[in-house]
C-alpha cells in the first residue's frame, strides 16, 4: 500500500494543476 500513499501525495500536487476546484482534486485523489 506504500504505492498508494505516494500516488496520493503526487495526485494532490498534480491535481492542483489538473483540476481547478479543490473538490475535484480530492475526488481525483480518491479520498
Amino acid at each position: 500500500m506504500l504505492s498508494d500513499s505516494r500516488l496520493f501525495l503526487l495526485d494532490k500536487s498534480t491535481a492542483k494543476w489538473i483540476c481547478q476546484t479543490q473538490l475535484e482534486c480530492w475526488r481525483g485523489a480518491g479520498v
